[in-house]
């Protein structure tokens, strides 16, 4: 059930401040649970379907997300900006979801384009939705060209390049960085550290397997998995397991002294130009890699200290790994 949620008129934005690249970050707290109507969960829809008939012919820009969510607010700035300059075939949609099994209170709207309430997670769960915020660029024939963070010139220019296209293209360009399949071997990568040493996956990698975690300082669910992040190192050294960090775009000079605080004697990859992250896939932190003793991979997705841990743990045969998905967390 979709609960609409109409539009205001926006008085102004600062659009050339706000214009400042921004990835997803993939957990949220709970929010407040509310009276809203829990909707028909048994509505057999797809809400996709809906959704993409309504906006036929126009090239969808669709963000999931949640209010109260830092990453939200930074990539809602950046659609608040492109709307007010966007071409009129071009349709910006913002859709709050609640976490798994919470019903979500939303405040007010004053943005330049409509706002909708996915109140049981149908189109979320269609979408396999689990990044808070995440973006979804579809193109006028209905197709899904896109699915990462909100970067403010590569959203403006596929929306452009996907716009000059003939309907019904075939062998269409796809947009969204590609995760390399487990099983498969991890893509080797050279570099150097934040504190300036040469390193290369073979070189850091432990005897019993590796867990790469990619993060930025500039998200606040990379920072605050920082101290999980250490004592997991710190726990699992002897068994063979190396924890290393993986720091996308940041400038060295302004990330080195808080990896030196929180993250003391971890390896931390400095990826200034986001190559090692294209890589692996990796569009939206924190994220996570774990590697076997031979380098393939065993486990990737959204990083969070539970699911890291049933990973690791799993790989020493010391338990099997947990759900995906928990009632009060998402990712």
């Amino acid at each position: 059930m979709w609960v609409k949620l109409g539009p205001k008129p926006l008085a102004a934005l600062a659009a050339a401040g706000m214009l400042a690249a921004i990835a997803a970050c993939d957990r949220m707290r709970a929010g407040s649970a509310s009276g809203l109507p829990a909707g028909d969960a048994k509505a057999s829809a797809s809400q996709v379907k809906e959704l993409l008939s309504e906006y036929r012919g126009k090239v969808l820009l669709l963000m999931l997300g949640r209010e109260d969510c830092p990453g939200t607010i930074r990539s809602q700035a950046i659609l608040d900006a492109y709307a007010l300059r966007k071409p009129a075939d071009v349709v910006v949609l913002r859709v709050e979801v609640p976490l798994p099994g919470e019903r979500l209170t939303v405040g007010p709207w004053n943005h330049p384009y409509p706002r909708r309430l996915d109140d049981v997670r149908r189109l979320a769960d269609e979408l396999e939705f689990f990044y808070y915020p995440t973006l979804y660029v579809f193109d006028r024939d209905g197709d899904l060209r896109f699915t990462g963070g909100c970067d403010p010139e590569r959203t403006e220019a596929m929306a452009k390049e996907i716009l000059a296209e003939a309907p019904g293209l075939p062998n269409k360009k796809m947009y969204s960085l590609m995760l390399p399949p487990v099983g498969t071997q991890a893509p080797a990568f050279s570099g150097e550290t934040v504190a300036g040493q040469p390193a290369t996956l073979a070189s850091v990698r432990g005897e019993r397997g590796t867990l790469l975690v990619f993060t930025r300082t500039s998200c606040p669910y990379s920072r605050q998995a920082l101290s999980a992040i250490r004592a997991m190192a710190e726990a699992r050294r002897k068994d063979g397991i190396a924890v290393v960090l993986v720091n996308q775009w940041e400038s060295r000079a302004d990330i080195a002294p808080l990896y030196a605080k929180q993250a003391p004697g971890l390896p931390v990859i400095w990826d200034p130009s986001g190559e090692i992250c294209k890589s692996y896939g990796v569009d939206s932190v924190p994220f996570f890699f774990l590697l076997s003793s031979e380098g393939k991979i065993v486990q990737r997705r959204s990083f969070t200290p539970v699911a890291a841990t049933g990973a690791v743990n799993s790989l020493l045969g010391l338990a099997a790994p947990p759900a995906r998905y928990a009632t009060t967390a998402a990712g």
